[in-house]
């Protein structure tokens, strides 16, 4: 017989077991994905001031894929990334990035009929990011940066 005053044995260990697996699985990602590199040269605790979009989606280290948890924000100096303040947690491998628009370069690519935009960053080329060509158009929009335009 359930005794309903007391939780049983099991829940008192999976809370803390599903946060310590989310945790690894963060980390995970922020390593593969190269966030935790890219912070190492980029992080930037502090906003900024410039045109912000939330809740964006890209993809980093071409493995690792944020759907709809990154904020983005562009100035005419740089542009910062990090993901949605209301996933606290996810933050805490993941520290927000600024990187100067000096060492971003542009690339259209493109992937059977999607396309997109891959920014790579001179301090780490090996690590780059993926989003959509409509937020590369915004961005380079709102910072009046010339890097999209078509030769």
């Amino acid at each position: 017989m359930i005794n309903f005053q007391q939780p049983p044995w099991m829940f008192l260990w999976l809370v803390p077991a599903i946060l310590a697996a989310s945790a690894a699985i963060l980390f995970i990602m922020a390593e593969v994905g190269g966030w935790r590199r890219l912070a190492k040269t980029y992080a930037c605790r502090e906003k900024i001031d410039g045109t912000t979009w939330w809740m964006q989606s890209g993809s980093m280290g071409g493995s690792t894929g944020y759907g709809m948890s990154l904020n983005i924000t562009a100035n005419d100096q740089g542009l910062r990334i990090a993901v949605v303040p209301l996933v606290v947690f996810f933050s805490l491998f993941h520290p927000p990035l600024y990187i100067p628009w000096e060492e971003i370069q542009a690339v259209r690519s493109h992937m059977f009929f999607y396309q997109y935009v891959t920014l790579v960053f001179q301090a780490h080329p090996d690590i780059p990011f993926a989003i959509s060509n409509r937020l590369a158009g915004k961005i380079q929009a709102a910072s009046g940066q010339r890097w999209l335009e078509e030769a």
